[in-house]
């Protein structure tokens, strides 16, 4: 599994066979808080499946001190440096650490309302990009037809089969 910049709880064994969801419906049932509650929908929980046991890794309840703000910053520049994340221009490794390093933040603010924000913010920010992305997608398949439309009448499109070639096969 991945490194992540976001602070999980110990993974928890919820079962060994491929029933999962009875099993692990108990498991989250047990001893939550409101708040964890609030924070596994914010930031769900992660899954995986190894040697037919399934897995699950809840995001941190506890709160944040100076320290781990700092240690974000540092994990942030020193997975940013790793990975090898370009400096400028569109970088999707950058955008990743980014997203995983805001995701921390509103697990760190998650008791106050603002980090109820921060997660609607975060929400609303990535449905807009992938609304852009599909945009300029759509545009960049389009752009070519438009242009081709654009040419005056006159202007051929490709040469004619029949134009004689500028090297004869007898000459050579």
């Amino acid at each position: 599994m991945q490194a992540s910049l976001i602070k999980y709880n110990t993974p928890v064994l919820i079962s060994t066979t491929g029933s999962k969801k009875g099993q692990q419906e108990a498991a989250k049932k047990e001893g939550t808080s409101q708040t964890e509650d609030i924070l596994n929908s914010i930031l769900p929980p992660r899954e995986w499946i190894n040697e037919d046991q399934l897995w699950v890794q809840y995001v941190s309840s506890t709160p944040a001190t100076r320290a781990d703000v700092v240690n974000l910053q540092k994990s942030l520049d020193k997975a940013l440096q790793s990975r090898q994340a370009r400096e400028t221009g569109i970088c999707p490794i950058r955008e990743e650490l980014y997203a995983q390093t805001f995701d921390e933040i509103i697990r760190q603010v998650r008791p106050h309302p603002r980090g109820t924000l921060c997660a609607d913010f975060r929400r609303d920010y990535s449905a807009g990009k992938n609304r852009f992305r599909m945009k300029l997608r759509m545009m960049t398949q389009i752009l070519p037809t438009y242009y081709f439309l654009s040419l005056p009448k006159s202007f051929p499109l490709s040469a004619p089969s029949s134009a004689p070639s500028a090297v004869s096969s007898s000459s050579v």
